[in-house]
């Protein structure tokens, strides 16, 4: 299944493109924004394999978005850019950024399915490499996270996910999880590290309350503290990330070694 993210100020247009793409089994719509401001927030959130991107946008046009995806460490899908302009410099700049395919408006909703298709198909490279080891993380994340019950309608979800990939790439982040660690996870949504860190703590306290006990017994026998009775949020991003590291390791050896025919 290919997820894809509409990115586009035309309500019309995109109930349209909704449409072609509910009449297609292996395609999931799984967001709408009409805003350049929250197409990062979206990104984030629902992670898609594909995202449909209009150059003229509220507040942040689709290159500024290209910019942003360029200069973050998160997850970035592959990206269709839609615009009626087609001058040699938007094209060229685009391109730059990274951008796998521009379509030129008006094009018809079946061959926008076609390109959605081709662009998701794309071979891996050198170049995309971090950018599958960063997805495989992601989806190891959600795993946990998904066995464990924490809840994923919370925002705390969301920063705990960035929080653990980014210690699961680089370990240092733990070296300064209030002055480094949150205020890059808060700069990413684009709100503060003490808003980060109360989420985080919130998500975790239901996680706990509500969650699976006996999957959270396992994976953390050792890291609770007796005053509190759940991990202290340091603890539980830092146990997290290892978990997914190992994960990831594992799973990039087994696949090597299925390449060499072992």
């Amino acid at each position: 299944m290919t997820r894809v993210l509409v990115a586009d100020d035309n309500k019309g247009f995109c109930t349209m493109i909704e449409t072609y793409i509910q009449r297609d089994d292996t395609l999931e719509l799984v967001a709408v924004v009409h805003d350049g401001t929250k197409v990062m927030e979206a990104i984030h959130e629902h992670l898609p394999d594909v995202l449909l991107l209009d150059l003229v946008m509220p507040n942040r046009d689709g290159l500024e978005v290209m910019e942003d995806l360029v200069h973050s460490d998160g997850y970035r899908p592959k990206v269709i850019i839609m615009s009626a302009f087609g001058q040699d410099e938007l094209v060229t700049r685009a391109t730059e950024l990274g951008v796998n395919y521009y379509l030129m408006k008006p094009f018809s909703l079946p061959t926008l399915i076609k390109r959605i298709h081709q662009v998701a198909a794309l071979g891996s490279s050198a170049a995309s490499g971090g950018q599958q080891l960063q997805q495989q993380m992601y989806e190891r994340i959600s795993h946990y996270f998904g066995r464990i019950g924490v809840p994923p309608h919370y925002k705390g979800y969301r920063y705990l996910t960035e929080a653990v990939l980014l210690v699961s790439t680089d370990n240092n982040w733990l070296n300064g999880v209030t002055k480094r660690l949150y205020p890059e996870v808060g700069r990413r949504f684009s709100t503060s590290a003490g808003q980060v860190e109360r989420a985080i703590r919130h998500a975790l306290e239901m996680t706990w309350e509500k969650g699976n006990l006996a999957e959270l017994e396992r994976l953390f026998p050792f890291s609770v503290d007796p005053k509190k009775g759940k991990p202290t949020n340091s603890t539980f991003i830092a146990k997290m990330a290892d978990i997914v590291a190992m994960d990831v390791q594992g799973l990039s050896s087994w696949a090597q070694g299925r390449r060499l025919g072992q």
